[in-house]
């Protein structure tokens, strides 16, 4: 590449081999410096958390595997062909990386590397899917108490997530689980919250990500302190004024 830089492939060698890289320039004499190259079992990825996420990207991922060794290089890729994105380590059996955005929606394989250029294939599958929409919150109100049953309208709700028991309501800050009815319908109780309004969103993966459509939904505190009159007849018709 240069007088300052070469490149070579290294040969076959078992996990865990070591040793000293060195160079020639004329087949006979070589360097002497014990540069260190190490040989690693090849990193595998076995599951994710979450295993779906929103194709603009931006999921907090959790790989599981074998094989992970620290490296700087370390890096996950999502689908072949597509740059791969830096990762965190945690553990030998524990990487944590973010999904970056894909035009294509549905499952690719999820791979790990410790440096950059191998990739050996695994079980993991991470899956893109649309934008949740959230278009209507009925009804719009409910008593800070919460209990109220709110049907949630829009689309791309996916039946996965159900099935996974990661979709979830946040009302404000309260994360709530929601109930899958269609893929246009949600629907979930809302949670205690003290008065006033707070945004309504979804979550198809357990909280990771959220829409981002800015629907509200009131707590209203509710008392009433008069009622008058305070009797009537049985046959009912009486006209009653309340005071809250």
């Amino acid at each position: 590449l240069s007088p300052f830089e070469l490149v070579c492939t290294s040969p076959p060698q078992p996990a865990g081999a070591r040793g000293a890289v060195e160079v020639t320039s004329n087949g006979r004499d070589w360097t002497m410096d014990g540069v260190r190259f190490e040989y690693a079992a090849a990193a595998v990825a076995e599951a994710v958390e979450p295993p779906l996420g929103p194709a603009a990207g931006g999921t907090l991922v959790e790989v599981r595997g074998s094989g992970f060794a620290r490296s700087r290089l370390l890096v996950c890729r999502f689908g072949a062909g597509v740059p791969p994105v830096a990762a965190t380590w945690l553990s030998d059996a524990r990487v944590r990386c973010r999904a970056p955005a894909r035009s294509l929606l549905g499952n690719v394989s999820l791979a790990v590397s410790t440096n950059n250029q191998q990739f050996a294939a695994g079980d993991a599958l991470f899956e893109y899917a649309a934008e949740l929409v959230v278009s209507r919150v009925l009804p719009p109100q409910g008593p800070v108490g919460g209990g109220t049953l709110v049907t949630v309208l829009g689309a791309h709700f996916p039946a996965r997530a159900a099935a996974l028991g990661s979709l979830l309501c946040r009302f404000g800050e309260a994360a709530v689980p929601a109930i899958f009815v269609d893929a246009g319908e949600l629907r979930c109780a809302s949670p205690a919250h003290v008065a006033g309004e707070a945004v309504l969103e979804l979550s198809a993966n357990g909280g990771a990500d959220y829409s981002d459509d800015g629907h509200l939904f009131e707590f209203a505190a509710l008392s009433l302190i008069g009622l008058s009159p305070k009797v009537g007849p049985a046959s009912g018709g009486t006209l009653l004024h309340l005071a809250a």
